[in-house]
């Protein structure tokens, strides 16, 4: 009886003293946390509905967001916020540096004085020249040249620079921008740049490289590491060139080492340079350096200019290829040819070919050298000038000033300065 009463008296001690712990821990803490949103730092100790805040360094005003939610919790630094939009980022001057910025989420941080922005992030970027102040913002209809969608926008007042990183997409004009990884602004040279690679997509043409750089003051993009495809599409649209329909079905390919691209209100230019190489089906093209104008259609390659041909028929219509009657001529324009030269300029408007210094054109049975070669499609002629020479196979050869070859007529014209060996050869 005595173990029993012992045993008793020392187990009711001990319940006894488990409940003044736990009473004392409820006097202590009279609310537990129940769930994450409650923990650590993400507790919220204020609560603000429906407000603007505003961060600020050096006595300047560097962003402000309007937020349906923003509470802070024991940092007393760190502020977050749901249903964000609009927002903007200012410059020294006060200007708005990007603007419309809308998210699912953001924390600011005043001691770092960092903004982030996360899910559904959208916002514009936009040129210094066209930059408005506080009072004359209107966040929600801004239509500036740039607009970029992403994961996650942060904005690190230390670096000056703006982060855009987890599926990002830059609009400019007609061209959707999509870096493989990530982008940043630097808030200083309004520059945006792409570190590992990209692919760009305007109208028919998909660009990817490895890194670019794009001026948002000048809508002008620099990239490295360039290759540009254009699928070929069939055309039904019968207003066009035979010749034109003929192009557009073939896919073209270009690469390059560099490439500047401006877009513009109508259209947009393109210029590569270094190791340039065009393919269309079997045509092919080098040059050192390279423009396009998407606009006119203009095309020009300079410095070293290589043009390698399957056939001539492309500078005939198609009738005309089936009733040319000329059998020299007609020889020419079915044979495979190489063309070299300084440089060389498409104007599409005007339909005229022109290539310029040491002027190059080989085939099989003959070569052609002259300081210039000008094919006019319309006429159906095509002209050489400065010191022209035409040796075939078998020794036969013509110097002239010029010469000229009608395609249409199936005539040739040479002039000034005239000069011809024939090699007599036994009859057989």
């Amino acid at each position: 009886m005595f173990f029993l009463r012992h045993a008793s008296s020392k187990y009711i001690w001990r319940v006894g003293a488990f409940l003044g712990i736990v009473f004392l821990l409820w006097l202590l803490f009279p609310v537990l946390p129940t769930s994450r949103e409650n923990t650590g730092s993400d507790q919220r100790k204020v609560e603000i509905f429906d407000t603007v805040v505003r961060g600020y360094a050096n006595s300047k005003l560097r962003w402000q967001v309007t937020a349906k939610t923003v509470w802070t919790g024991y940092n007393p630094f760190l502020f977050r916020g749901e249903a964000i939009g609009p927002g903007v980022v200012f410059d020294d001057d006060g200007q708005a540096l990007i603007n419309g910025i809308f998210a699912e989420q953001v924390q600011v941080n005043s001691q770092t004085k960092i903004l982030y922005a996360y899910d559904s992030v959208s916002a514009y970027f936009l040129p210094r020249n066209t930059r408005l102040s506080l009072s004359s913002l209107v966040a929600a209809d801004t239509q500036a040249p740039v607009k970029v969608t992403a994961g996650g926008l942060k904005y690190v007042e230390s670096s000056r620079r703006t982060y855009l990183t987890d599926g990002v997409e830059i609009v400019q004009g007609s061209a959707r921008i999509r870096p493989h990884v990530a982008a940043d602004l630097d808030n200083v040279t309004n520059t945006v740049f792409i570190e590992d690679g990209f692919v760009m997509v305007v109208d028919d043409i998909v660009v990817s490289g490895n890194r670019m750089e794009i001026l948002i003051d000048t809508s002008v993009s620099t990239i490295a590491g360039v290759t540009l495809l254009r699928t070929g599409r069939p055309t039904t649209n019968h207003a066009l060139d035979p010749r034109e329909r003929e192009l557009r079905a073939e896919t073209a390919l270009l690469t390059a080492d560099h490439m500047r691209f401006e877009q513009r209100e109508e259209g947009y230019g393109i210029g590569v340079s270094g190791n340039v190489h065009a393919r269309q089906g079997a045509k092919s093209f080098f040059g050192d350096s390279g423009t396009y104008d998407r606009e006119t259609g203009a095309l020009s390659l300079a410095g070293n200019v290589r043009v390698t041909l399957p056939d001539l028929r492309w500078l005939l219509l198609p009738e005309r290829r089936k009733t040319m009657q000329n059998a020299d001529m007609k020889k020419t324009v079915s044979l495979a040819t190489t063309i070299t030269c300084d440089r060389l300029e498409f104007d599409s408007e005007a339909q005229v070919l022109v290539l310029f210094g040491n002027v190059h054109v080989q085939q099989l049975d003959k070569e052609v050298r002259c300081s210039r070669l000008v094919y006019d499609d319309r006429s159906q002629k095509i002209r050489l000038s400065g010191n022209v020479r035409i040796l075939k196979e078998g020794g036969d050869s013509l110097q002239a000033a010029s010469v000229e070859v009608d395609l249409q007529e199936e005539t040739y014209r040479a002039t000034g300065q005239i000069q011809t060996e024939f090699k007599i050869r036994k009859a057989k």
